[in-house]
């Protein structure tokens, strides 16, 4: 059901691999160099597509089943994203750094 899968040429793979290995850098950005460089428009989706199947990007599972706190906890440190609270309790005090 659905739409066929369109085949990727193998001149694009190519292209793709030749610039992922001239930048080292993610789909989104390739397809921004390749319109600029190639004159070629490739989706992104694509050619994350090629990445991955060169071996060049991990497939990343679903951040939905991760539980998101939003901070950690090291023992009396709680790092919360970007403001650092230390808790002392022998010095009954509560300081914050930025």
């Amino acid at each position: 059901m659905g739409r066929p899968k369109k085949e990727i040429p193998s001149q694009h793979i190519t292209t793709i691999k030749q610039q992922y290995e001239k930048t080292w850098c993610g789909a989104v950005y390739l397809e921004k160099k390749l319109i600029n460089t190639h004159n070629l428009h490739i989706s992104h989706n694509m050619i994350h597509r090629v990445l991955l199947k060169l071996g060049y990007a991990k497939h990343e599972t679903s951040s939905k089943n991760v539980e998101n706190l939003g901070y950690v906890m090291s023992g009396r440190i709680l790092y919360l994203w970007h403001i650092l609270i230390i808790i002392i309790p022998k010095m009954d005090g509560i300081f914050v750094l930025f």
